[in-house]
């Protein structure tokens, strides 16, 4: 493979890879998953990378190098029982890892977070120069996004691009005029991030469990992971407006509780609300 297109968020790693643009196909850089958790577990003698990190982040939190992207280039470090990290280390583990997914690229191109600012952006570079990627230009996230959705179905002029991960939601204002795509306007919210639309509904869910059976399975760290590694799903299946049955299993718990597509709306209905009102100040705001 030859080239190598690599999307990082604060979330997860994607990557496109092929002999050419057109023939690049997406890797499965976890198992058999096409996302590559960007989380690392640092309760063993190595740093374990992806989903493993993921896995304990509820259960074992101190042990769970999360959402370090955002502190690049600075003194931040997670300490786990044998070793100590810092973001560019982490970064640099989630880099190798796709390297042996993927096999050395000669040419490399990465889509960074809306987020990102050029110290974060000076960081990642140079923590590329120290793999065997040849990294040859970036592009934000939401310029991708904007520039994707008008060969899908073309338009023209102002549009605002919503972007999310673990450490943000952010709101671009995109202008295009043809094959060009350049930002107007850029808003970030990190109390909008990921995390806090999954605690809402992990509470929602947490609630209907006590309700039921007077067991709540935030008591249980064990049981509390269960029910976050299966918020993705939920929130899928909202997406596809199905209910979804949610199995908590541990062994202080065992339960099963539904989630449906008005529970999720209703729960994250205030965030929803202020990102709306975000959106529509930064659409009136001159270009």
């Amino acid at each position: 493979m030859n080239l190598l297109a690599l999307d990082l968020n604060s979330t997860r790693a994607r990557a496109l890879a092929g002999p050419s643009p057109r023939e690049a196909r997406p890797i499965p850089l976890e198992h058999e998953q096409t996302d590559l958790p960007m989380s690392l577990s640092l309760n063993q003698r190595h740093p374990g990378v992806g989903l493993v990190g993921r896995s304990i982040c509820r259960q074992s939190p101190h042990l769970a190098c999360t959402n370090f992207l955002p502190y690049l280039g600075q003194s931040k470090t997670w300490r786990g029982t044998r070793q100590e990290i810092d973001a560019s280390r982490a970064l640099r583990l989630i880099l190798d890892k796709v390297i042996t997914r993927v096999g050395k690229p000669s040419c490399t191109v990465l889509t960074v977070p809306s987020w990102f600012e050029d110290e974060h952006l000076y960081e990642m570079y140079q923590v590329a120069s120290k793999t065997k990627l040849q990294v040859q230009g970036s592009l934000e996230r939401s310029l991708a996004a904007a520039l994707a959705s008008s060969r899908e179905q073309p338009w023209a002029g102002a549009g605002i691009v919503v972007d999310v991960d673990e450490h943000a939601l952010t709101l671009s204002t995109i202008h295009i005029n043809g094959t060009e795509a350049r930002v107007l306007h850029r808003h970030h919210h990190e109390d909008l991030n990921e995390r806090a639309w999954k605690e809402r509904i992990l509470s929602l869910i947490a609630d209907r469990c006590v309700k039921q059976s007077r067991r709540d399975p935030r008591h249980s760290a064990e049981a509390e992971q269960v029910l976050f590694d299966q918020l993705d799903e939920v929130l899928q299946a909202s997406m596809e407006g199905r209910q979804m049955e949610v199995a908590i299993r541990s062994p202080s718990c065992m339960q099963n509780v539904f989630a449906s597509p008005d529970d999720s709306m209703h729960v994250c209905q205030r965030l929803a609300q202020r990102a709306v009102r975000d959106r529509h100040a930064l659409a009136a705001r001159p270009e």
